[in-house]
């Protein structure tokens, strides 16, 4: 597949084993397999949507429930400057909502945006009954492509709590594909 050797010469090489785990959703999806954490990469080719259209569901993070079904709440706490200070609760398949406290910035491209996020490093304990996650850090890069909107998707992601990354990493995974499927829907409304 052409799509599939153009995608994976775009992936980062350095200490990393990105493996291809599915094709779904006319995204191919990658986990590295030598991460500590669970790191996940999509790369999507969408040809029924802008990406005006799905910028403009990733642009306002208070608006993550709407689109997102593990985002049980998102809130904007504070801005600076182009930095947001965001609040989310995140459902967990596999034991407690997991809560997070991030900053997430916005970079303008000439076809299309950057949206990177990174956990702060100060955050409050968490609400009892939940977790604090370990780590979320990542980034959304959409841009128009000749005639389709090109989506990668960077997420590394560790749950926190007890619960090891082997038996996370396939939640993660399934996880991941919602999201891509959740993110196109918005965008197709």
């Amino acid at each position: 597949m052409i799509l599939s050797l153009a995608i994976a010469a775009t992936l980062p090489a350095a200490a990393a084993d990105w493996k291809l785990v599915g094709e779904e959703n006319d995204c191919l999806i990658y986990v590295d397999t030598s991460s500590e954490t669970y790191n996940g990469r999509a790369v999507c080719s969408w040809a029924d949507v802008t990406a005006q259209q799905v910028a403009s569901v990733l642009h306002d993070p208070a608006r993550a429930p709407e689109f997102f079904s593990n985002v049980l709440s998102s809130k904007v706490v504070q801005k600076v400057g182009d930095r947001l200070r965001v609040f989310q609760v995140h459902a967990f398949p596999l034991g407690s909502d997991r809560e997070c406290h991030k900053n997430v910035v916005e970079h303008p491209l000439p076809d299309g945006v950057r949206i990177e996020w990174s956990l702060v490093d100060d955050p409050p304990a968490p609400e009892d009954g939940r977790v604090t996650l370990e780590t979320d850090d990542g980034y959304w890069q959409v841009r128009q492509g000749a005639g389709s909107a090109e989506i990668e998707l960077f997420m590394a992601y560790d749950p926190g709590g007890f619960l090891g990354l082997l038996p996370a990493s396939k939640a993660m995974a399934n996880g991941m594909v919602t999201t891509l499927e959740e993110l196109r829907a918005g965008a197709s409304r």
